[in-house]
């Protein structure tokens, strides 16, 4: 199953690889930059892509200040092109590595043909990801907009004082409208719930402190065996924002047709969670691959979580929410998990 999103923000959630943190050279300038030999064997290919310019033009004469800017236009340029449009995924793997190998920033002995639409290449030592597929957009999946259920019969009140947060980044209205509506149910039923469209990275670093329950509605992804959840910051690599966290590789970068984008690892829950923070809360991880292994569900159990709920594989966003809704309402009423 397959999570979808809406054109203008769009789904990242079947990636099924990511990217570890990298760190990039000193500021290049044209004059001291010289084109390698390698490329100008795809110079003319370049512009037969369809793309706006061609390769030599893109590596000598934009004004750039680090290498990972010239990767990521090449990569952008071609996932706007024509060519890539009318080409299937393995095609577009091996041209784009071709391509990136060229400039001479990337080790070509290190390109990997990832799981499903993604390719993988190592940058100054640092493994990067790039996810090649159109997205989808659909979140009903097969079944259409009958599968998706509304419930408010919640008969009994949560006793006790308990607090929950919500973490939405998918992009949906109707389920952005339907997790508004969940909020305010559980609510009147008792559980204090709040709900955050913003899924920052900073938003993740404190929201999840001493909550009973946590709702991540993101999406998700893999490097190697390490699932990953993306968040909504886009990467600036002339910040240096959050560089310490991209050290310790507890944050990594995902390059997408819209751009770079950060993402947490396991290790970022048990750093800023550490000291059973999140005891005795219960976890649902709403993206997809976030259980294809129990190394990110390990991770909310080391901080304290009593229970952890997630995906083995990609996940449709309507199947996930009557999941959660059910669930919740359940608990809510004294049922046990």
């Amino acid at each position: 199953m397959k999570r979808k999103k809406n054109i203008k923000k769009r789904i990242l959630c079947i990636i099924s690889t990511m990217l570890l943190a990298f760190s990039v050279n000193a500021p290049i300038t044209v004059s001291a930059f010289q084109l390698p030999d390698a490329i100008k064997d795809y110079v003319d290919d370049y512009v037969d892509l369809g793309t706006d310019g061609d390769l030599k033009d893109i590596i000598q004469n934009v004004d750039i200040s680090e290498e990972f800017s010239i990767i990521e236009q090449i990569i952008m340029d071609i996932m706007e092109s024509d060519w890539y449009k009318d080409t299937d995924i393995q095609s577009r793997k091996e041209k784009i590595a071709e391509l990136l190998a060229a400039t001479g920033y990337i080790d070509k002995e290190t390109v990997e043909m990832g799981l499903d639409a993604i390719l993988n290449f190592e940058f100054h030592g640092q493994k990067i990801g790039v996810w090649l597929e159109d997205y989808a957009e659909n979140p009903y999946g097969q079944g259409g907009e009958d599968d998706y259920e509304q419930r408010d019969d919640i008969t009994d009140g949560l006793s006790g004082d308990r607090e929950a947060v919500i973490l939405y980044g998918l992009g949906f209205p109707e389920f952005d409208d339907a997790l508004n509506y969940s909020t305010i149910k559980w609510n009147n039923n008792g559980l204090r719930t709040n709900k955050n469209d913003a899924c920052t990275v900073d938003n993740f670093k404190t929201d999840l402190n001493g909550k009973d329950l946590i709702v991540i509605e993101e999406h998700g992804c893999t490097y190697g065996d390490e699932p990953l959840i993306v968040t909504e910051d886009e990467y600036d690599p002339e910040s240096g924002e959050y560089q310490e966290d991209l050290d310790a590789e507890r944050l990594s970068i995902l390059i997408t047709d819209e751009g770079a984008q950060y993402c947490l690892t396991p290790s970022f829950f048990e750093y800023y969670y550490s000291g059973g923070k999140l005891a005795n809360s219960f976890v649902w991880i709403g993206s997809c691959y976030g259980a294809s292994n129990s190394r990110l569900v390990d991770a909310f159990v080391n901080t304290g979580a009593n229970a952890v709920v997630g995906h083995s594989d990609s996940v449709y966003t309507a199947y996930d929410y009557n999941m959660l809704n059910t669930v919740v309402d359940k608990m809510i009423s004294g049922e046990s998990l």
